[in-house]
C-alpha cells in the first residue's frame, strides 16, 4: 500500500517536470516507444499496431506492464516486483534500454490509468506521448488522446490522427 502511495507521487511529480514542448511532425518521427497494459492488451494485438508503424519506416521498441499478480508474465514486460519498497524502479534490461532511449513518439495503451503505468510514461524520454485513456484526471499527461472502440480500430485511428497532424504544419 505504502509503495503504490510513493509510485503515485512520484507520477505527480514527473507531470509537473515532464511538460513537451517540441513540435510533433509523424513524417520526421523516426523512433517510437509503445508502452502497454499486457492485461488489457495481448501481445498479438500490440504486434498489429507496431506492423502499422513500421509499415511507415518507424523503429519500434515495446516493453508491457502486467498488473495481475499472478499469471504469466510476457517477454518484454515487467510487473509490480521491478519497484522495490520505496517506488525506485529495479535494473531490468528490457525497462532500462525503453527508458534510455529518446522517442520522437511513445503510446500509451492503456485504459486502466494504473499507476505504475502512468509512472513509468513520465519516465519516458518521448518528445511527444499519445494515449487512449478518456480519465478527466490524467488527461494532461498526454499532447494526444485517440478515443475509439475495438483495439484493431483504435490502433488505426492513432495513426491516422497523428498523420492529419503532421499534414498541417
Amino acid at each position: 500500500m505504502l509503495k503504490t502511495k510513493i509510485i503515485s507521487f512520484k507520477y505527480q511529480l514527473g507531470l509537473k517536470k515532464n511538460l513537451s514542448s517540441a513540435a510533433y511532425n509523424f513524417k520526421k518521427a523516426q523512433k517510437v516507444g509503445i508502452l502497454y497494459n499486457t492485461n488489457l492488451f495481448l501481445s498479438y494485438q500490440v504486434k498489429e499496431l507496431i506492423k502499422l508503424l513500421e509499415a511507415d519506416n518507424k523503429k519500434v521498441t515495446t516493453i508491457g506492464f502486467h498488473t495481475v499478480e499472478n499469471g504469466t508474465i510476457p517477454p518484454s514486460s515487467i510487473d509490480m516486483e521491478q519497484f522495490d519498497f520505496f517506488g525506485s524502479l529495479k535494473p531490468h534490461e528490457d525497462l532500462d534500454i525503453f527508458l534510455a532511449k529518446q522517442f520522437d513518439l511513445c503510446i500509451c495503451i492503456d485504459e486502466s490509468n494504473h499507476f505504475a503505468i502512468n509512472y513509468l510514461l513520465t519516465r519516458t524520454k518521448a518528445h511527444f506521448k499519445v494515449g487512449i485513456t478518456d480519465d478527466e484526471y490524467n488527461k494532461r499527461k498526454f499532447d494526444l488522446i485517440v478515443k475509439c472502440g475495438s483495439s484493431k480500430e483504435k490502433f488505426s485511428e492513432i495513426i491516422k490522427y497523428l498523420k492529419i497532424i503532421e499534414s498541417n504544419e
